[in-house]
């Protein structure tokens, strides 16, 4: 089979108030993708194949680094192996959910075994996600027949993670040198030097924008003293070689943000320029999002679709791009949980006997801000991951006690708002509806699901 003819891939989308449930299939074949938020596992039950042999990806933010983290798995019971996954807490960063079934029990465990074995070896390759697999496991032996029928539904399962936006085993475009540069340095100097410089003297260089007609973003700021531009290629964002990042981070800046920065200085793509008293883009750098880009520019968390803008219309990347329905993909502007995206200052509140919290979405999950309460023991029906992540907070010193309640000493960014109000309150339930906004109307009628 020919993996780059053209395929008829077809997603019927079941919307709910806590999300998307996507059926993926392509016609005349017998094997099919659902891909879902965690907080609608429940659904699979109106899909009976889902309880037969299977591949599945689950997916969510990595707190301490840019990249998602990713998990990989297969099982005989698929429905049965996402439900252990998530009474047990031991996935975390889990926020989305794909697999990979057949309707006729055409795909067995010896064809789940190489596909999976296939992800990750793809997936170490792409170098887009952290994977939480601890093992690389081998392909079985096969024979040729079952190997060819087993390549075939690899390239079925790739197609249709391609259709939703998902790139973790897609390898990144070649980067091709150029003596293009699209920013000026700024004039102004400072005598201020905080670590050696560079032995290396080459000029940043810059690829090539794909189309000749493709926006030039830019984002200055004055407080920072820096210059950047960039432009979207694809569901990503490249920043140009030559633009400018923060010399240090803002004390508010998030795990992810440092740690993408300290990775960025490490493989030399940012240099320290001490003419300018800044770090420097030696080469053009693709990022996952445009706020990932906005963050490592600016030292500090920042909403990419209000930061970066049109220098020749003025207007923001936000106002510029087509409003669109989220495929939850990693990579969108609505990415990495399906939900969409809001100004940086709304503000959400949940009230519960003695509690007061607030918070905002964003494009990467929702953040509760500094101040706002939690409940100081969990229900007896919390889930375990629930508990896991309060004991967490406590643990890293974001929830501290006070009094008969916990209160949270700085923003924190949870990868749902249904994350977010669980650990607020002590207990499952719907971040979509128990946070609502000055109205009183909850999230999943100002926001789409």
């Amino acid at each position: 089979m020919n993996d780059s003819a053209p395929r008829d891939v077809r997603i019927l989308m079941h919307p709910g108030r806590l999300g998307y449930v996507r059926v993926i299939t392509t016609p005349g074949r017998t094997v099919k993708a659902i891909a879902f938020p965690r907080e609608c596992l429940t659904k699979l039950q109106n899909h009976d194949e889902s309880s037969g042999t299977g591949v599945y990806v689950l997916w969510g933010i990595n707190e301490n680094n840019q990249l998602p983290k990713v998990y990989i798995g297969k099982s005989d019971d698929v429905r049965k192996r996402l439900n252990i996954h998530s009474r047990n807490g031991d996935k975390n960063f889990w926020s989305q959910t794909f697999i990979f079934i057949s309707t006729d029990q055409s795909l067995n465990n010896t064809h789940g075994q190489h596909i999976e074995a296939k992800l990750i070896e793809k997936a170490q390759g792409a170098e887009r996600c952290i994977l939480d697999n601890q093992t690389n496991p081998k392909t079985p032996r096969m024979t040729d027949v079952e190997r060819s029928l087993s390549d075939s539904f690899l390239i079925d399962l790739l197609s249709y993670l391609s259709a939703i936006s998902i790139d973790f085993f897609e390898k990144r475009r070649t980067e091709t040198s150029s003596s293009r540069r699209l920013i000026s340095d700024i004039e102004e100097k400072s005598d201020d030097e905080i670590e050696p410089a560079s032995p290396e003297s080459q000029e940043p260089t810059a690829t090539e924008p794909p189309t000749t007609d493709i926006e030039i973003l830019h984002i200055k700021s004055e407080k920072k003293n820096v210059k950047a531009s960039g432009y979207i290629q694809g569901n990503n964002f490249v920043v140009n070689a030559g633009s400018q990042a923060a010399k240090t981070e803002t004390p508010s800046a998030q795990a992810h943000v440092i740690n993408k920065r300290k990775e960025l200085i490490k493989l030399g793509v940012l240099r320290f320029n001490h003419e300018n008293d800044v770090y420097e883009f030696t080469k053009d750098y693709e990022f996952e999002s445009p706020s990932g880009a906005s963050s490592t520019v600016l030292g500090r968390n920042c909403n990419g679709l209000t930061a970066w803008k049109s220098g020749q219309r003025n207007k923001t990347l936000k106002k510029i791009q087509k409003p669109k329905v989220s495929t939850g993909g990693i990579d969108d502007p609505i990415d990495k949980l399906g939900m969409s995206t809001s100004d940086i200052d709304s503000r959400y509140r949940i009230k519960s006997k003695g509690i007061k919290a607030y918070g905002y979405p964003t494009e990467h999950g929702f953040v509760v801000t500094e101040g706002s309460q939690a409940t100081k023991n969990e229900f007896p029906s919390a889930q375990q991951h629930v508990i896991n992540k309060r004991k967490e907070l406590i643990k890293l010193g974001v929830l501290q006690q006070k009094g008969d309640v916990y209160e949270f000493t700085r923003d924190y960014q949870f990868q749902t708002p249904s994350s977010a109000s669980c650990v607020v309150l002590g207990r499952s339930s719907s971040g979509w509806v128990e946070w609502k906004d000055e109205n009183g109307k909850p999230l999943n009628e100002t926001q789409q699901p």
